[in-house]
């Protein structure tokens, strides 16, 4: 059939949360195909109201080709390819915020990117594809930070999202609503909804109305740095690793770990060097003002609670780098921010509680973009990962291996370490090797310092 009359029920649905174009801001979208088939895919956008946003867009693969504005655009990708949009309106015009629903017939994926050039922010859209009934996101407007959230109706009526606001302990500060009309979107910043929320640190519970669902994102600035949250959901798995952490020289990391059971929960955080080995790592707990210096950190989180943890990090030392490993016997959540200071810039990294047979990693080496890629070993046992390069047509171009110890981690330019890869676009697959499991992350760099995170996507 066309894509136009086929039937719903051969479709997936996801979303991207939020979009800002014109008035200085622009965003693009990357759609990869992890699947063996060509897929038709759909993009719609809309507006806060819930009406059709004409967006005007353009094709970085196929320069002088514009399209719109368009309220929605439908494409056939092949299989393996990737497909690069932008949005940017004129710097005069009003701000158009929305969102954009994709709809597909095969094994779609990808992110969007939101940018304000002039601050030299820049911050991931992650493509929403779970159905979840409760939403959570962690808010921190301590000292000179500031959380933004945005919420988009992906199929519901007209109605109202329920928020419940709790503080770090997890105490209940404050309830309210988002108003949302059919297909619409609101973004607000937290401590301006909630003012109770002013120099605090918490989380928000997003709770979709019986029968609807929805979108949600997070933002944190911080100066000249806007970054990405991650949005988390009761159901996943219990701990997982984070692909890269860094500190010392020109870096800084923080973690921020989550409990949202209806229990209390113990969790231990584990950090490991390149080689695998355990490493003792200064860690400073702001919320109690405790010091520590371990390879390891124990704690027991309340019902709702959130606990930061900051490695101290020293300028005039090198950087060091390596990774983590949370372990808990409950559904304990959370991420790491780093800060490039040097720039101002930061990066978040999730906690990987994915078990997928293989990561799919798009990079972008064009127009003066670097992209960077972290990867570290969960399991103990020496492993060799395959690489599978591919450029944006899903032609493999180079067929690789990265060998690491035992609870190892490297980090590298894609470039440096793999030249097919420069000055192109294209997707690299890393994958589990048996018996073992991986984490991965990417990074994405411009000349002068903007950093964004880019996510791996689970094929």
């Amino acid at each position: 059939l066309p894509y136009g009359v086929r039937a719903q029920s051969d479709l997936s649905t996801s979303s991207f949360a939020h979009l800002a174009t014109s008035g200085g801001w622009n965003t693009s979208f990357t759609l990869v195909n992890t699947g063996t088939a060509d897929s038709s895919v759909q993009l719609e956008f809309f507006g806060d109201s819930g009406s059709p946003l004409p967006l005007p867009l353009s094709f970085p693969q196929t320069p002088g080709i514009p399209v719109g504005p368009a309220t929605v655009l439908t494409r056939t990708v092949g299989a393996g390819a990737s497909l690069v949009m932008d949005s940017a309106g004129q710097d005069t015009s009003s701000l158009l915020t929305g969102w954009a629903r994709m709809q597909s017939s095969g094994k779609m994926d990808g992110f969007g990117i939101f940018r304000y050039p002039q601050f030299k922010w820049e911050a991931l859209v992650p493509l929403e594809t779970r159905s979840a009934n409760t939403y959570f996101v962690a808010f921190d407007n301590t000292r000179s930070l500031g959380t933004g959230v945005a919420v988009s109706s992906v199929t519901m009526p007209a109605g109202d999202v329920a928020l419940t606001v709790r503080d770090e302990n997890g105490i209940p500060l404050t309830t309210g609503t988002v108003t949302l009309s059919p297909q619409g979107h609101a973004s607000f910043v937290v401590n301006q909804k909630f003012p109770v929320t002013v120099g605090k640190r918490g989380t928000i519970q997003f709770d979709a109305p019986p029968g609807g669902r929805i979108s949600v994102v997070g933002f944190r600035a911080n100066g000249s740095a806007l970054t990405t949250l991650p949005v988390f959901t009761s159901a996943v798995s219990a701990g997982g690793a984070v692909a890269h952490i860094t500190y010392n020289g020109d870096f800084a990391s923080s973690y921020y770990i989550l409990n949202i059971n209806s229990a209390p929960a113990e969790f231990t955080i584990r950090y490991y060097a390149d080689d695998g080995t355990g490493m003792e790592v200064p860690m400073f707990l702001p919320q109690s003002g405790t010091f520590v210096q371990k390879d390891f950190l124990t704690r027991t989180l309340d019902v709702g609670a959130m606990l930061e943890i900051d490695l101290v990090s020293q300028p005039s030392l090198a950087p060091i780098s390596g990774s983590a490993i949370v372990q808990t016997t409950s559904n304990v959540l959370g991420y790491e921010v780093f800060r490039w200071s040097s720039f101002g810039q930061e990066a978040s990294v999730p906690i990987e509680t994915r078990t997928a047979s293989n990561y799919v990693l798009a990079f972008d080496n064009t127009n003066g973009l670097t992209t960077g890629v972290a990867a570290s070993v969960i399991s103990a046992n020496p492993v060799s990962i395959p690489v599978t390069i591919s450029d944006d047509k899903g032609n493999i171009l180079q067929r690789s291996t990265i060998a690491l110890q035992g609870h190892g981690h490297v980090s590298f330019l894609l470039s440096s370490n793999f030249p097919v890869t420069a000055n192109g676009r294209g997707t690299v697959e890393f994958a589990n090797p048996t018996g073992a499991q991986v984490a991965v992350i990417g990074l994405r760099a411009k000349a002068d310092g903007t950093l964004t995170t880019i996510p791996t996507l689970a094929k």
